[in-house]
């Protein structure tokens, strides 16, 4: 695999922390934003860099297209697994931006959003001033899917049971 080699090759020359865009740990998810990976290829690609030496910082997106309850569980699942591999989590809510195809389709995409709060921060629910874009899907409202993020990072990010 061209790209283990690359990694491998990299942690011998220094590279000691990469942040993984993951996302989610639904495929069903990963497939309809088109990320181009399933949760078992980012699971493999995490064990790698743990087995490598190098830290992992993952990314996650709660409320992306057809976010529902299930999808949630299995990231949680996801989560749960990698557990041991990965240092630390970054868990944020979705911000369609204009241009983007979830931003200009999102009726296609399962996503209500209210554009007028189109630049609120994707994150920052520790300063004053953070007022969250209020994405739902037909299954999740914003606040079912806040909470969501706020139990995941409570639980990964934070580590309380």
């Amino acid at each position: 695999m061209k790209n283990k080699e690359l990694v491998c090759e990299a942690s011998q020359n220094g590279l000691r922390e990469v942040l993984i865009g993951v996302e989610s740990g639904s495929n069903r998810i990963l497939k309809t934003i088109n990320k181009g990976t399933t949760a078992e290829m980012n699971k493999q690609a995490i064990g790698m860099l743990h087995n490598l030496n190098v830290d992992v910082k993952a990314a996650m997106i709660v409320m992306l297209p057809g976010e529902s309850k299930e999808t949630l569980e299995e990231t949680w699942s996801f989560c749960e697994e990698v557990e041991g591999y990965v240092k630390d989590w970054d868990f944020c809510m979705l911000v369609p931006y204009p241009g983007s195809r979830i931003y200009e389709n999102s009726e296609d995409f399962d996503i209500n959003l209210d554009r007028r709060e189109v630049y609120s921060a994707y994150k920052g629910m520790h300063t004053k001033t953070w007022n969250p874009l209020k994405v739902s899907t037909s299954k999740l409202s914003f606040e079912e899917g806040l909470s969501w993020r706020n139990v995941l990072e409570s639980r990964f990010k934070f580590k309380n049971f």
